[in-house]
Formats: structure tokens, sequence, C-alpha cells
């Protein structure tokens, strides 16, 4: 269990970790995800569920950018019906 969010569950550690280092607070942090698959999506994900606003993603075909904050999951949905992100 858990195997298909490893990856990105520990780039999201990672990052908490340096944050405290760096004491910045993720809940007013912007967060852009290259590669939005599998482990970009996890990552995306629970960035998005610790606060942090996701205002662009990309895969090997295109991106997506909206300042106001995007839905990992609601992108992630579109994805799958389509073939890139900009599906």
């Amino acid at each position: 269990m858990g195997r298909k969010e490893a990856t990105g569950r520990g780039c999201v550690f990672t990052t908490v970790e340096a944050a405290k280092i760096l004491k910045m607070d993720l809940t007013k942090a912007t967060v852009a995800v290259q590669g939005f698959g599998n482990v970009g999506y996890s990552a995306a994900q629970i960035f998005h569920e610790l606060g942090a606003k996701i205002i662009a993603v990309s895969d090997s075909k295109g991106g997506l950018y909206n300042p106001k904050g995007l839905d990992p999951k609601k992108v992630f949905e579109a994805k799958a019906k389509g073939a890139s992100v900009c599906d």
C-alpha cells in the first residue's frame, strides 16, 4: 500500500523539512509541478492538502498555469480522459 504515491510523498517530505529550516510557510507557497504523472500528481495532491497553491503543472505535451490555483485531482481526472494536462 502506498507504493504508487511513495516517490511523490518523499518529494513533499523533503520540501516540508527544507521549509522548516528556511522558516517558510507552505500554506503561503505556490507550487509548479513539472512531470504530472503518478509522481507529480501525488506530490501536487499532497502539497494541495497541506495548503500550498498549485499554480502550474506540465507534462510532455504542454502545461497549464493559473495564478489563482489548480485542483490537482481535477487536472488528473481531465488528463485521464485525454492524453495530456492540456486536454
